[in-house]
């Protein structure tokens, strides 16, 4: 406890484990890295590890003030990532399923449709801006970029299904049931079949000859999925969205500590439905 307690202050590698978006190894605080913390100190509040059996008792203590505190840097940091990263697809994860880590409702959809706005493509999302991850033209024997050079990833970055299942899951935990039947068929027309199964590739990329046109005209040209068939974190999201929306599961099956509530009042429907698309 005392080490999640001062995540919010710690800078770390953030969820891509790659430092900033140079990739010098440089660590950074990263919202989604405080905002999976923030989550998991108001889960743990008052948790009990030995239940109620034999009469022991073992109930984990929050400080609320660490609850506090991180919320404030949460906050202060939204809508960015980091300091070199104004924007990831990877905030899908705090600000609804499954860490639903964001208490202000405004700043919550503002960071949601930020992500919308500037990372989604046609094959998914972009985990961030400028991201030469699996590109064709990265040179993949090297550790890092040079500032330089992350210019030329600009309109190429890999798009990752990934995220529509994050966008589906919060549309489904929002009550946003037509966003969220708009990502499931999104998804749909991803899917890959081998063997008979069909399949979430990890990414979408764009083909070596196609790049130009592409730079030229951002969305005009198609992907194509890379090797990686599937991506089990995507695949393991996609079947549990299907089976929240085929009503398999309920709400709280996958949340039951209802975190998800304060994510699903009707004043955030209405903005995310003029907001987010």
């Amino acid at each position: 406890m005392h080490y999640v307690s001062r995540a919010y202050r710690t800078p770390d590698y953030g969820i891509w484990e790659r430092g900033n978006k140079i990739n010098h190894g440089i660590a950074e605080l990263n919202a989604s890295s405080m905002g999976m913390a923030k989550a998991a100190l108001e889960a743990l509040a008052g948790f009990n590890l030995f239940g109620h059996q034999g009469g022991q008792a073992g109930v984990i203590h929050v400080v609320s003030d660490d609850i506090a505190r991180s919320r404030i840097a949460l906050e202060a940091l939204l809508p960015r990532e980091s300091l070199s990263k104004e924007v990831d697809a990877a905030l899908l994860s705090i600000t609804g399923f499954p860490a639903f880590a964001v208490d202000n409702a405004e700043l919550r959809l503002r960071t949601e449709a930020l992500v919308v706005e500037k990372l989604k493509g046609r094959y998914g999302c972009k985990r961030f801006l400028l991201d030469g991850h699996q590109t064709v033209i990265e040179d993949s024997s090297r550790l890092h970029y040079n500032p330089q050079e992350l210019k030329q990833f600009q309109h190429i970055e890999c798009e990752w299904p990934l995220f529509f299942c994050y966008l589906n899951l919060n549309a489904q935990f929002a009550g946003r049931t037509a966003q969220a039947a708009e990502y499931k068929d999104k998804l749909q027309a991803l899917l890959v079949t081998q063997n008979g199964r069909q399949l979430l590739p990890e990414l979408y990329y764009v083909p070596k000859d196609a790049i130009d046109a592409e730079k030229a005209l951002p969305q005009s040209q198609a992907r194509l999925p890379n090797e990686n068939i599937p991506l089990v974190w995507a695949q393991s999201l996609y079947i549990l969205a299907c089976l929240l929306q085929d009503g398999a599961l309920t709400a709280k099956d996958i949340d039951p500590l209802t975190r998800h509530k304060k994510s699903a009042s009707s004043i955030d429907v209405y903005i995310a439905s003029r907001v987010i698309s």
